[in-house]
């Protein structure tokens, strides 16, 4: 599973693994993530392209083929701890509204079949998704699997 990106400004090729993951390719809230995969990546730079739309059909273009919406990018706390977190924070956090629109809509059809859902439902479960906090390995401090939702991310952004 592999996805090919090309650059419009110059003639790079970018050949991509879609379940690759990455250690500190990107930057976020000041932290180098210690986990990410091509959708934050997609994310982060498609909230910071000049024209958001193509920012938009890049991660649409990365979801169209099947990159893992719910994957989670991870970012090391200085008290040794880790966030968990997914690519809606990344977009919330940014204020990049073109391209929630696209991480919304694809996790509508990216959720749990549930009969009685509305679109409306899937999309509110969504936004609530939760970044957790994750303790080093035989440590006592406690995890936090609850800790922000998106919404934090926008505030904190501005």
């Amino acid at each position: 599973r592999r996805l090919r990106i090309c650059a419009e400004s110059k003639s790079t090729e970018l050949d991509f693994d879609l379940d690759e993951a990455f250690e500190r390719a990107m930057v976020y809230k000041n932290h180098a993530l210690s986990r990410s995969c091509l959708v934050h990546l997609a994310v982060a730079i498609g909230c910071n392209a000049a024209r958001k739309e193509q920012g938009a059909q890049l991660v649409q273009s990365v979801l169209d083929c099947r990159a893992d919406l719910r994957e989670k990018a991870r970012y090391r706390n200085p008290n040794g701890t880790e966030t968990e977190f997914e690519a809606i924070h990344i977009a919330a956090g940014i204020g990049c509204m073109p391209i929630l629109e696209v991480l919304l809509k694809c996790a509508v059809y990216d959720q749990p079949s549930d009969p009685g859902a509305s679109l409306e439902s899937l999309r509110c479960a969504y936004v609530r998704t939760w970044a957790s906090i994750i303790p080093p390995e035989g440590s006592d401090l406690p995890a936090t699997p609850q800790n922000y939702q998106p919404i934090h991310d926008a505030a904190f952004g501005r």
